[in-house]
């Protein structure tokens, strides 16, 4: 529709019974007013207004013309607000699927906005290490680390977290800060026993990177014991930023080493199956995900 600002000009004009008093409403002149009206004459072939004096009327095909574009105006004004309550009173049911490493750390902030948002909402948080298949699970939403190549699965990235090495004050006094990356050989690191590239550590080298496999007498299979570990100062981690953004912030955690290190960033994905038709709920959900995360840039 290439006409459309002349219509809802002439819609005001109509409703104003002047070219001035619809200028006024849009902050336009008469002059710009009456020739935007002469405009959609033309485009129709059809005679809609007759000036008398200061004021209009409307023509016959006018009155036809105003009458079936002001209902389709108004239809389209009571389905924006039938849009706007149906987020208002958005209901349903929602599965949402994450690991451990997110959820012990960011449960609580996350789901309370969208809870507060849509009160008749209810969420199933469940905690799985595999999610390879979302709908046969039940899963509306997944939060991920990282991202596989299921065609099947939508894939929304929300952010990246860079990885930091640290640990407790208590274990730096006892034990001393590395200051150079080959100082980590007499030191002990706390590493994966299940991942085992994880404990490949990168450092930048000149216009190279240098890898170092750290080792060390303490080990864990989940980013929460070894975070746990590290605080309780038994060694030198390295994790996500986002898992221990508040025990660096309060010092518990000590970042070390970095200007050296290199990030080696950590993404976190909103995964959910493709629907030729997406819920609103989820919809809804990913955007509210979406916001969250833009407001963790320092991760």
């Amino acid at each position: 529709m290439d006409n459309l600002a002349e219509v809802i000009v002439f819609i005001r004009v109509a409703e104003e019974g002047s070219f001035a008093e619809a200028g006024k409403s849009l902050n336009q002149t008469a002059q710009s007013i009456r020739a935007q009206v002469n405009t959609l004459e033309k485009q129709l072939g059809a005679h809609l207004v007759v000036s008398e004096k200061d004021k209009i009327r409307l023509t016959d095909q006018g009155i036809q013309y105003f009458n079936r574009c002001k209902g389709i105006f108004d239809d389209l004004e009571e389905a924006g607000k039938k849009a706007q309550q149906g987020d208002a009173n958005l209901t349903g049911h929602l599965k949402i699927a994450g690991t451990d490493a997110f959820f012990q750390t960011h449960l609580g902030d996350l789901v309370s906005g969208f809870l507060s948002a849509h009160p008749q909402v209810t969420l199933d948080l469940t905690q799985v290490a595999n999610m390879s298949d979302l709908t046969a699970s039940g899963i509306d939403v997944a939060l991920r680390i990282g991202m596989e190549g299921e065609r099947s699965i939508n894939w929304v990235r929300l952010i990246d977290s860079r990885r930091v090495i640290c640990a407790s004050p208590a274990y730096l006094k006892r034990c001393g800060i590395p200051l150079q990356p080959q100082d980590l050989d007499h030191h002990e690191c706390i590493v994966f026993s299940d991942r085992l590239h994880l404990n490949c550590w990168q450092f930048k080298n000149g216009k190279t990177v240098r890898e170092i496999n750290v080792s060390g007498r303490m080990s864990g299979n989940t980013t929460h014991l070894i975070k746990e570990t590290a605080i309780a100062g038994f060694g030198i981690c390295r994790l996500a930023y986002f898992l221990i953004a508040d025990e660096l912030n309060d010092g518990q955690l000590i970042e070390i080493l970095e200007d050296q290190a290199v990030p080696g960033n950590v993404s976190i994905y909103a995964a959910y199956p493709f629907q030729k038709r997406l819920p609103l709920k989820v919809q809804r959900f990913v955007e509210y995900l979406i916001e969250y995360f833009s407001k963790k840039a320092h991760w």
